[in-house]
């Protein structure tokens, strides 16, 4: 880089902030759809094709000779022209993700901007915890002098045991949106809310009565009224907008001004199009109003989805929950761990903020969405919080990252969409309780997920079950998840462990999830320290100078322990002088002498709980001397492990001679020597454990390590 160039840089990106800021307080608009797909947003979808769908739930359409997929990617593509319209005139960003794949978690993410699972919500069930006081984010902007609005979905908190209409919907008076931030409120504090005469909807505080008009339209005519009523005298507002749509169930049918444009044989697939199309045609009737009183340009729409699709619902008889293409190219479904489950769409619109539409691969997150409104508001987003400000992006679309990787954690389970199928279990309550608990972390393009103990009889791939599995996958380019990467990779298995393990101390105990869960969570990164890659043998010439490394993977350790390495010689006695040890890059450099000799290494690896473990190795010099140390003889030596013998297996053409033996621990103690004359070597009795057979031929030594068990 040239570094004279970056005074000018900074002058450029100073001068252009003052200019967004010089001008008048943009209006906010935040757009949360319900359980949306990243397949399903059309912007995202340009280039998609059948091809790319995911092939369980493309195999599941079949079987019920359902509807056609050509059709579902032509619904998705034309379902919302006005969404796509603005995402193409604003920033899409491709690399999205939601905090959580459940719902009611990744609210409590967004609000915040802080990583829900640090308060303790982990899973639906933990909603109890609530918001603490002062933490959502609206109240931030509101203290910029922005009126604020909450219309929608809130789903953050328990409901009012007190409440004497509509309970299920209520909200406690500590968590509701009036003391939270905002001016207004017109919502339901529930999973879902019928289309159709809903009884779970207030406004304020006062219970609102039987919704009977399509709560779609409903909704956007309260936003609609908000901004009425405050854009006349330039007040800016701030309006949340979360849509119902398309959180199942979704059988209810779509008023007939969305329904009647699309028309394949299958009514589920018109009917779910029709209710995103319903979305697009009241965001709509927002843009039309805006651009009406020229605030158009001014305001900032922020758009995005709470999780992945639910993707196939339960599948019971012909019932499609969303359909194709779902979460395409991506795997999985809400309520997993795979991408489908938490890779959302997101972008931005702001005609007067935004210096070029793009398409963006920063790593971000919808805990991004409230902490960008308060820095377009004019405002300092608070430290200590994971959300980040997306505005520099805004400016300079080489922007560095604003963040080096993301978490998750919670449950992997088929609940909420086609991959029950997958499990014994019909009920998505019986099948979510079974489930593993899981966690992944993304960095740039890879994902390492760890997934919990699978039960017996809880998943057809696993009818015996399944031990706990960490699997690293590159999403970029696999992004149906078929490639484990983690044995080619294993310093970035480590690497994103480690990450996890650090962010874990900051979690706090669930309030409703089991402690079984919870426990394999807090476990996950623990185990045993244990050779799990016995060291190759190495070679060297006589008088060279040589540099070689141990892998990161020979032991097993905890990702959240410091572990330390000390090497000698298999006796105890330290190194020569002409060999070094690097404990903390497990490197050994020197000069080997030029004479022949050879080495029995021990590397020991310690833990924070002085557990121990070690591992052998030869260091043979060939030297210049040229006597020669073999390390194969013309037989074979065969089984490792093993309780009792050891043969030697001769060539058919060798002549054979007596060798000299002696069988050694790794810490040079003897437990016999002798002669073979014959092929077999009594080895028993041994302790479980690592040790030496050392044979020696006419003056050529062998060292073979093997396995007492």
């Amino acid at each position: 880089m040239n570094y004279k160039t970056i005074p000018i840089l900074l002058l450029s990106l100073t001068l252009l902030t003052n200019n967004l800021f010089s001008q008048e307080k943009p209006n906010i608009i935040f757009i949360l759809m319900d359980d949306l797909g990243y397949g399903h947003f059309a912007v995202n979808n340009d280039t998609l094709e059948v091809e790319d769908f995911d092939p369980y739930f493309v195999e599941l359409v079949d079987k019920l000779e359902g509807y056609s997929k050509e059709d579902a990617l032509a619904f998705s593509k034309r379902a919302i022209p006005t969404i796509s319209k603005l995402a193409n005139e604003g920033i899409v960003f491709n690399n999205a993700y939601a905090t959580s794949n459940l719902c009611s978690p990744s609210r409590m993410g967004i609000a915040t901007g802080i990583l829900q699972n640090r308060f303790g919500v982990h899973v639906n069930a933990d909603k109890n915890v609530g918001i603490p006081q002062g933490a959502h984010l609206a109240e931030k902007i509101h203290g910029l002098g922005y009126k604020t609005a909450h219309i929608g979905k809130w789903h953050l908190g328990p409901n009012d045991p007190n409440a004497k209409v509509g309970k299920k919907g209520s909200v406690t008076d500590e968590l509701h949106p009036l003391n939270n931030g905002f001016d207004y409120y017109y919502g339901y504090n529930h999973w879902g809310s019928q289309f159709y005469n809903s009884d779970l909807v207030f406004e304020n505080y006062e219970h609102a009565g039987i919704q009977t008009e399509y709560n779609t339209d409903t909704f956007t005519d309260k936003a609609l009224d908000f901004m009425m009523k405050y854009i006349d005298d330039e007040m800016p507002f701030y309006v949340q907008l979360h849509y119902h749509a398309v959180h199942d169930s979704l059988e209810p049918k779509a008023p007939a001004k969305y329904f009647d444009k699309f028309d394949s044989d299958y009514y589920d697939l018109n009917n779910f199009y029709a209710h995103l199309n319903g979305v697009d045609e009241n965001i709509k009737r927002i843009v039309d109003y805006l651009e009406s009183k020229g605030e158009l340009e001014n305001t900032l729409i922020l758009f995005s989805s709470d999780n992945g699709a639910q993707a196939g619902g339960s599948y019971n008889g012909a019932k499609i929950g969303s359909p194709l293409p779902a979460n395409a190219p991506y795997i999985g479904t809400k309520g997993t761990m795979h991408q489908g489950g938490v890779r959302v769409p997101l972008f931005v619109y702001w005609k007067n903020g935004i210096t070029a539409p793009h398409t963006s691969e920063h790593l971000v997150s919808t805990m991004d969405i409230i902490p960008t409104s308060i820095a377009a508001a004019g405002g300092t987003v608070p430290t200590g919080i994971d959300g980040k400000s997306l505005l520099p992006i805004f400016i300079d679309q080489n922007a560095p990252e604003v963040r080096d990787y993301l978490l998750f954690a919670g449950r992997h389970a088929g609940s909420w969409g086609h991959l029950i199928n997958k499990t014994f279990h019909t009920k998505p309550n019986t099948e979510k309780n079974a489930s593993p608990p899981a966690w992944a972390v993304m960095k740039e393009q890879y994902m390492l997920r760890f997934t919990g103990e699978m039960s017996p009889n809880y998943h057809r791939d696993y009818p015996s079950g399944r031990k706990p599995v960490f699997e690293l996958f590159d999403v970029k380019s696999d992004p149906k998840e078929t490639k484990d990467l983690s044995a080619l990779f294993p310093e970035l298995v480590i690497e994103l462990g480690e990450i996890f393990c650090e962010e874990l101390k900051t979690f706090a105990t669930p309030d409703g999830w089991g402690n079984d869960n919870w426990n394999e969570i807090k476990s996950s990164l623990t185990s045993d320290l244990k050779v799990l890659h016995p060291i190759e043998d190495i070679t060297v010439e006589g008088n060279t100078k040589f540099n070689f490394t141990i892998p990161i993977d020979t032991f097993v350790h905890q990702y959240c322990d410091d572990v330390t390495y000390v090497a000698s010689q298999s006796d105890g006695n330290p190194l020569p002088d002409w060999i070094t040890f690097d404990a903390e890059k497990r490197t050994f450099v020197g000069t080997s002498p030029s004479k022949s000799d050879e080495l029995i290494i021990k590397l020991t690896a310690q833990n924070n709980n002085l557990q121990e473990v070690s591992d052998v190795f030869q260091f043979t010099i060939k030297g210049e001397d040229e006597i020669t140390t073999i390390t194969s003889f013309d037989f074979k030596i065969f089984p490792n492990p093993t309780n009792h013998s050891l043969y030697l297996q001769f060539d058919k053409n060798s002549i054979f001679t007596p060798l000299h033996y002696s069988i050694l621990d790794l810490n040079g103690k003897s437990f016999g020597e002798g002669e073979v004359s014959h092929g077999t070597i009594d080895v028993a009795p041994l302790e479980n454990g690592f040790y030496l057979l050392v044979l020696i031929k006419e003056g050529q030594k062998m060292v073979y390590k093997f396995i007492g068990i």
